[in-house]
């Protein structure tokens, strides 16, 4: 299959005639017939009905014609970015984002002081959750991630510099009693039902959830297993529970949900919920060095001290 034969069948599809399509390509009708039916050979299955006066798509043509779109705005989407880097750019650099966190607080402004001192480094971002996160660091498929300290649980040989300090918070539907609170203590928040992040999605959420109400003497009860970070407003805006939170969180427009802060004593714990810039330590691209200095100069005003920046080897 080639990336002609794919165009000269899209053309045909979305003009239901061979005649029409092979106008717009600046090609016989011949020419176009013969690359599709090569493409039709190559597959093994007939992609149009070819009646006397119209054409029309079998089924498989319908499925073929999904997909093919799929890779020719992939083929268009890579062909324009190895220009951008063969004539103008001097890099590369791909930045995942948690997708709870709202990047107004530290994220842009670190991505425009890069930017204005690397204007021809071409940056791509991308939000996600905890697991997905994780698994592109890990077979490298993005450089560097901004996430929460406690995901180092989770990572192996891993460089990272803390970025900024949250507040620990609880996320509560409007019509409960708490939502009227100025700020909550964590023994109110454990005699509350739970939304949680599943296990997959994020192990060390539920661990440290018990280990909090722990220190309460009480076991926290869970009604409800959120699989992404955007399920748990819905949980609490749907009034099934309470969810943990940073009081910095990007609460959704949509959301009957307040954030109220949390009083603890249990500031060791809440540590590990400040958010860090990640990134493997064998990393071979240079622009990540560029972006950690500007994150590390930047971190200084947030963490009103200098930030920690080491690398973390997986525990045995």
């Amino acid at each position: 299959m080639t990336t002609q034969q794919i165009h000269c069948f899209l053309e045909a599809a979305k003009y239901l005639s061979f005649t029409e399509a092979a106008r717009h390509l600046f090609i016989t009708q011949s020419s176009l017939s013969k690359q599709i039916a090569a493409l039709e050979r190559e597959l093994g299955v007939t992609l149009f009905n070819r009646g006397n006066r119209s054409v029309t798509l079998t089924a498989a043509g319908v499925l073929m014609r999904a997909e093919c779109t799929k890779i020719e705005m992939s083929l268009s989407v890579a062909t324009s970015h190895a220009q951008r880097l063969a004539q103008n750019s001097e890099g590369h650099l791909s930045i995942g984002i948690l997708d709870l966190l709202d990047p107004s607080r530290f994220i842009t402004p670190a991505l425009h002081q890069f930017q204005e001192k690397n204007p021809d480094v071409l940056v791509e971002i991308l939000c996600c959750g905890f697991r997905e996160l994780r698994n592109r660091v890990a077979q490298k498929q993005i450089d560097m991630v901004f996430t929460k300290k406690f995901e180092l649980e989770n990572m192996s040989m891993v460089d990272y510099i803390e970025a900024y300090r949250v507040t620990p918070a609880v996320a509560v539907n409007s019509h409960s009693p708490l939502a009227a609170r100025d700020y909550v203590t964590m023994k109110e928040c454990t005699e509350q039902q739970f939304v949680i992040l599943d296990l997959d999605e994020c192990p060390i959420h539920a661990q440290s959830l018990v280990e909090m109400c722990g220190w309460e003497g009480l076991f926290p009860r869970i009604v409800r297993y959120a699989n992404s970070n955007a399920a748990r407003p819905l949980y609490v805006h749907e009034g099934y529970g309470v969810a943990l939170v940073d009081q910095e969180i990007a609460v959704p427009a949509w959301a009957d949900i307040r954030v109220i802060p949390m009083k603890s004593s249990l500031q060791d714990l809440f540590e590990n919920t400040n958010v860090i810039l990640a990134w493997r330590a064998d990393t071979a691209n240079p622009m990540a060095e560029r972006f950690a200095s500007v994150v590390r100069d930047l971190a200084v005003e947030h963490m009103d001290r200098a930030p920690t920046t080491r690398l973390y080897y997986e525990r045995p």
